[in-house]
């Protein structure tokens, strides 16, 4: 084999010039070194000589120059969605060049909407996490608030502090770690663009959530307030029905105190829905005062309504409605509450 001195190609004895750079070779060929023998001393580690230390390329590690060159901005475009690319991109190219590790910023979003900004960036895991921490750390707080003797205006502030001003804190890393979990599981396919619209469907956002959580919200508060507006109502109608049967009862009762001038005792009570909520029904002998002992349900008000006469100079009798407190809400406006 010939050598060529320009290139240091081995070339074919016959050959006049080099087959790659066209130099003219030599007539006869330059010896070739035969191969040496591999010193042991190369295959191990030499004492004089220092070692170098593996290089690790995690990417904790790694320099930052290699994993921003690892960073692939369109998908992460894709899983963040058409808003807010500008203010999450440049945060999450930073944290992925650390490593991923915990960094803390400031988000407004989180601060007064945490939940609400947690569903709508689809990140179901960290809205759950947030409402158990959330709720116990209200309970913590309070148990330690009754054990040291706290007044409840500080543990009040301690909980504020936890839930509210925590979730602005973390919320670029948690959103990061959201973003960076769908990234890794989706496996690029054949087609880039199929590629992207899986991390558009898995990430991005969504009002979905947002809207059925308002309306939930919407309702309660409907309920909250409709619902003991129905029970009042209901109340009202009952002590109505009530009065509306005993008060044929007092006024015979006063048609014969104005005949004979003695106020007589009650007939027999009638038998009649209206009164079920009636558990006694009794009049004074001596004033004819008649009180009317009712309880609006198993978990309703008890109290009495008492209906009082009074007597003018021809003995006509009138009838004055009073009721204890705890059934003046129920009661009709003509009742004064018991003096």
């Amino acid at each position: 084999m010939k050598t060529c001195h320009g290139c240091g190609r081995l070339n074919p004895d016959a050959a006049a010039s080099c087959v790659k750079c066209g130099h003219a070779l030599s007539a006869e060929p330059l010896p070739v070194a035969p191969d040496l023998p591999v010193p042991r001393a190369a295959e191990e580690a030499s004492p004089f000589l220092p070692t170098q230390p593996p290089v690790d390329l995690s990417p904790a590690k790694a320099p930052r120059a290699a994993v921003q060159d690892d960073f692939d901005e369109e998908a992460w475009r894709a899983v963040i969605g058409p808003k807010g690319q500008d203010h999450y991109l440049p945060r999450f190219r930073e944290m992925a060049a650390a490593g991923g590790e915990f960094q803390v910023g400031w988000h407004w979003p989180a601060l007064f909407l945490a939940g609400y900004w947690l569903l709508y960036r689809k990140a179901w895991l960290a809205t759950v996490l947030y409402l158990v921490l959330s709720t116990v750390l209200a309970f913590v707080v309070g148990l330690f608030a009754g054990a040291i003797g706290t007044s409840s205006d500080v543990a009040g502030v301690l909980a504020v502090l936890g839930v509210v001003v925590a979730p602005p804190l973390m919320a670029h890393w948690v959103y990061f770690r959201k973003c960076r979990s769908v990234v890794d599981s989706v496996v690029p396919g054949e087609s880039r663009e199929r590629y992207l619209e899986r991390l558009a469907r898995r990430g991005g956002t969504s009002w979905a959530p947002v809207v059925l959580i308002g309306m939930v919200a919407v309702i309660g508060m409907l309920a909250a307030v409709a619902l003991p507006a129905y029970v009042d109502y209901t109340n009202r109608a009952k002590v109505s029905a009530v009065l509306l049967d005993v008060f044929p009862l007092a006024h015979a009762a006063g048609e014969e105190f104005q005949r004979t001038g003695v106020m007589p005792p009650l007939p027999a009570v009638p038998a009649s829905p209206a009164l079920r909520p009636v558990e006694s029904l009794t009049s004074d002998p001596t004033s004819g005062t008649i009180e009317i002992r009712l309880v609006l349900g198993p978990s309703g008000p008890a109290g009495s309504i008492f209906l009082v006469p009074s007597a003018d100079a021809a003995r006509h009798v009138s009838w004055a409605c009073q009721v204890t407190p705890r059934l003046l809400k129920a009661a009709p406006r003509h009742c004064t509450a018991v003096q």
